[in-house]
């Protein structure tokens, strides 16, 4: 498991690196190094305290957008003492995971395991997209010989596939016939 700690407190942030199980952990101590750490690396979760000293608690919901965007599919935890912050973040955020400070050594276990779920499902979720953008593909292509099997150059067809329009027109039925494109 690949962690980054974003945590200006050193002792706070050494703290939760001896309670996470083996793995690689980094700590970033500003939301600049976080950044750099997250363009650089990629990560399985990040612990995002959100009181950081070049963060302003009024920006707190666009730091963690940030964060979450470069995360690139890392499990992003909210890390805070602050139960004002957590009132603030919980409506925009509902899904994300929060440990509250001080922390232990059970809720940094509890977290890892929900962080480790989290991960699993969207792993399974990009892989049924994927598999679900392989199927649109084949039909459209389908679609696309029935148009030249059936002499329909011609004419324009859209097929509509789970909100999802494939539009063959005759330039494409020319194509797949291997004839000159006019």
């Amino acid at each position: 498991m690949r962690t980054l700690i974003v945590e200006d407190d050193h002792g706070c942030a050494i703290a939760l690196k001896k309670l996470l199980p083996d793995g690689e952990h980094r700590i970033a101590g500003t939301i600049k190094e976080a950044v750099s750490a997250l363009r650089n690396d990629t990560f399985d979760i990040v612990f995002l305290d959100l009181d950081l000293p070049d963060s302003e608690p009024t920006n707190t919901i666009q730091t963690i957008s940030a964060i979450k965007e470069l995360a690139d599919g890392a499990v992003v935890v909210v890390a805070t003492g602050h139960p004002s912050f957590l009132r603030a973040v919980r409506p925009y955020f509902p899904e994300d995971l929060i440990l509250d400070k001080p922390f232990d050594r059970q809720g940094v276990n509890r977290i890892v395991r929900e962080a480790s779920q989290v991960k699993l499902r969207r792993t399974l979720i990009g892989d049924v997209r994927g598999r679900a953008m392989m199927v649109l593909g084949a039909l459209a292509l389908r679609t696309a010989l029935m148009v030249v099997a059936f002499g329909l150059a011609g004419c324009v067809s859209h097929t509509v596939i789970h909100a999802r329009t494939v539009t063959v027109t005759q330039d494409v039925a020319l194509e797949v016939k291997g004839l000159p494109l006019p």
